[in-house]
């Protein structure tokens, strides 16, 4: 009877540890858009349906143009990515922070219209201990997982004019932006 609960514990660990984490870009078509001289970047969400702790290590971009930019990785390089077991972590990106999985920076002299993409390889490891604690390594821990294939693209377009204030717009704010602040100092005083 021992046997039987011993060998029903190793085969449900197992089945376990050969579940198959999913990790997805955001956006999850995976394709973005910038003007040149722009960063643009992606997030992601990973689902971690191990009972172990992964840990990403590191992202290979196989593809990109040199000539229209290039990827950062920050995913594995910039954050320490590590998801619980049997839960799922989303991430955002952001440029400034950095966060997210990683970022494209557009050359100025990229052409218009320019698409390139790349496949990414992620690898990661599925640790028995959390990565932050102190028990360290085991030897149940799994080394040198892929994901599945992941793939980004990066569609280069003309600034937007949106984001460009009109004349009369900016020549409102350099005029009432000088008053505004000598009211604010005459108040102070």
């Amino acid at each position: 009877m021992n046997k039987l609960l011993l060998s029903l514990i190793v085969a449900a660990a197992s089945s376990a540890a050969l579940a198959n984490p999913i990790l997805t870009l955001d956006p999850a078509n995976g394709q973005l858009t910038g003007s040149p001289g722009s960063t643009v970047g992606w997030g992601f969400t990973i689902q971690n349906d191990t009972s172990f702790y992964l840990l990403v290590t590191s992202v290979t971009a196989t593809g990109f143009d040199p000539a229209t930019g290039a990827f950062s990785d920050y995913i594995s390089s910039v954050n320490f990515t590590a998801v619980s077991p049997n839960s799922s972590y989303p991430e955002s990106f952001n440029a400034s922070i950095p966060t997210g999985f990683g970022e494209f920076a557009i050359l100025n002299t990229a052409t218009i219209g320019a698409i390139t993409g790349a496949d990414f390889e992620v690898l990661y490891d599925l640790l028995v201990n959390d990565p932050n604690g102190l028990l360290g390594s085991d030897p149940g821990d799994l080394y040198g997982n892929t994901f599945n294939a992941t793939a980004g693209q990066v569609t280069v377009t003309e600034a937007s004019t949106a984001d460009i204030p009109e004349p009369a717009t900016l020549s409102l704010i350099l005029t009432v932006a000088p008053a505004l602040l000598l009211l604010r100092r005459k108040r102070r005083q």
